[in-house]
């Protein structure tokens, strides 16, 4: 499935011309040794080529090491240097060294965050998150939203810039509050689960404060009133409240489900005509700003993931719960055909049935971890 994606992203839109009069494919790359990406695409190519790194690693049956490692990120260069090479006959598509250098690059980060699943780690915290992968994920698709471009700047001007809105004529919409109440919220349960019993009581406002601090120092963040108020209110209402209650879980569901319904129709100033609504995969993403849809897609992936797994932490099965957000996102598109400006598409649903099925592998792989034996043997293995 990786694989399906990285050629769609590589080779779209898949209309391929010959071109007799060019030097051909393979000096055509040679000829941008020179040239360099922008941060943008560096980035985008890094994040591409991570799952597949991570995941093919898995697919060797011998505990992986050094060689193995090796044997995958080679074969990440190998995919993209063929993706390259199509990439000449493609109107519109440029072949680049410097993406199969940054290709190569996500292949090997993922090879060996893939390798530590196999791996023993000393501190207590990274024992507790090895066995909650999922959970780790939900996580790292918020940061990967919130901390992108990941470049931090040492300038008091920049500082300034990120906490000025707190300061000066402060804004507080309360749909704003409400958003991002509930996901400090969210990341509150999925924190809990990943910290062992003693960290417990410190670790979300350790944490909250920590992504503040770093959201400050990173180039261009601003960080906004409805950002540090939800902060705020969400750990007067999970230390007061939630966190003594034994259905936490199924509250901040609920609420975050409200949550994922109101981004999607607001301003709520529906037309009495409708757009299109388009069923091509992943088309906005192919297209404007690179920058603009990293971001988009980490949080859709951290949106759609929670949404999943929390409702599975409520106590919905995986089937119910995937069903039930893949039901409520596909007609919150279909209702978007009659609000301006919004892009009403397919691929809300599929980042979400991408996401439910990483979940459901590495809640797999957690519940193997924690109970080896629990494997049954079948006559055919």
């Amino acid at each position: 499935m990786v694989v399906l994606v990285i050629a769609y992203g590589t080779l779209y839109p898949f209309v391929f011309h010959a071109r007799p009069d060019s030097p051909g494919p393979l000096r055509a790359l040679a000829a941008t040794y020179p040239l360099h990406d922008s941060r943008s695409d560096i980035v985008a190519n890094i994040l591409l080529y991570i799952p597949f790194g991570f995941f093919a690693i898995q697919v060797l049956r011998r505990p992986p090491g050094l060689w193995n490692v090796i044997l995958v990120t080679l074969a990440g260069t190998l995919l993209s240097f063929s993706g390259e090479l199509l990439q000449y006959y493609i109107p519109g598509r440029d072949s680049s060294i410097a993406d199969i250098v940054t290709n190569t690059t996500g292949g090997l980060l993922g090879a060996a965050a893939g390798m530590l699943l196999y791996r023993k780690f000393s501190f207590a915290f990274f024992q507790a998150a090895r066995r909650q992968l999922s959970g780790v994920l939900i996580l790292a698709c918020w940061l990967g939203y919130r901390l992108f471009p990941y470049v931090p700047v040492i300038d008091p001007h920049q500082y300034w810039h990120a906490v000025r809105p707190l300061l000066v004529a402060p804004v507080l919409p309360l749909e704003g509050l409400y958003r991002h109440t509930v996901i400090w919220l969210a990341l509150a349960v999925v924190l809990e689960e990943l910290s062992p019993p003693v960290w417990k009581q410190i670790v979300f406002p350790v944490f909250m404060g920590a992504l503040l601090f770093v959201r400050i120092l990173i180039v261009d963040v601003t960080l906004s009133p409805a950002e540090v108020a939800g902060g705020f209110v969400a750990l007067v209402a999970w230390f007061g409240l939630l966190a003594h209650l034994r259905v936490r879980k199924a509250v901040v569901a609920v609420l975050f489900a409200v949550m994922v319904i109101i981004a999607a129709l607001e301003p709520f100033q529906f037309s009495t005509t409708a757009r299109p609504f388009t069923w091509v995969p992943f088309q906005g993403f192919l297209h404007g700003s690179l920058s603009v849809n990293i971001q988009s897609f980490f949080e859709k992936s951290f949106q759609y993931g929670c949404l999943l797994w929390l409702a599975q932490r409520a106590g919905c099965t995986y089937r119910l719960a995937l069903l039930l957000g893949g039901g409520l996102v596909l007609g919150l598109h279909f209702l978007q055909v009659y609000l301006p400006g919004r892009s009403a598409e397919i691929s809300d649903v599929l980042i979400l049935l991408i996401m439910g099925g990483v979940i459901k592998v590495l809640d797999e792989n957690d519940r193997f971890q924690a109970n080896p034996g629990a494997v049954i043997a079948s006559p055919d293995r």
